[in-house]
């Protein structure tokens, strides 16, 4: 569930899934909740063609522009994502078979993707809100030896969790395309639970 501006948008049941005694935990949509009113008077956003077995996350831009929906289809690790403008519209961004796991808002207007599309250990790629077009996303950490666990954008650049083996290593990557720095944390570590506040650079 996210917060709009007089409201709430969530993923619920859909008619047919209501209908349906057998689906009772199937066929998820995405609605929209208007507070002061009765859930008779939720409205429709999105999913009527999305799979029997998808399940939904949303997340908001931090400034409540946009709206994205990551829809996993049932538990086999494929995701396609979906962006609400402000002016109500949804733009599908990704397909289930593009390799895109993870997106994440940032303030620089644009969106950072962790891909593993002709990259199995992932790499993360920068696509700008004004295009919204997958292949003009653009690798700002490429793909390299470790596995990409977890990722944060942050004022100044990405900080990036990857996996040598069972241990982690965190690095820093800069957003003027600089060499990488490591970022110093107790041997045999494992990184997990990344957040950019507001004084992170």
């Amino acid at each position: 569930m996210e917060r709009g501006r007089h409201g709430y948008f969530l993923h619920a049941l859909s008619a047919r899934r209501r209908a349906v005694g057998s689906d009772l935990h199937f066929y998820q949509q995405v609605w929209f909740h208007k507070l002061g009113t009765p859930v008779s008077a939720d409205t429709y956003e999105l999913g009527h063609d999305f799979p029997r077995i998808a399940e939904i996350e949303l997340a908001a831009s931090e400034d409540g522009q946009w709206l994205l929906a990551t829809v996993a289809n049932g538990d086999g690790g494929d995701y396609a994502h979906y962006l609400r403008d402000n002016s109500g519209s949804w733009h599908q961004l990704t397909h289930f078979e593009d390799g895109v796991k993870v997106i994440k808002f940032r303030k620089d207007a644009a969106l950072y993707l962790l891909s593993k599309k002709d990259a199995p250990r992932g790499k993360i790629l920068r696509l700008p809100l004004a295009e919204l077009d997958l292949a003009k996303a653009v690798a700002v950490v490429p793909e390299g030896k470790d596995v990409v666990g977890e990722y944060e954008p942050s004022a100044s650049g990405i900080y990036v969790a990857m996996m040598e083996g069972g241990p982690s290593r965190l690095w820093f990557y800069p957003d003027n395309r600089g060499k990488p720095s490591e970022v110093p944390i107790l041997p045999v570590s494992s990184v997990g639970g990344l957040h950019a506040g507001e004084a992170t650079n």
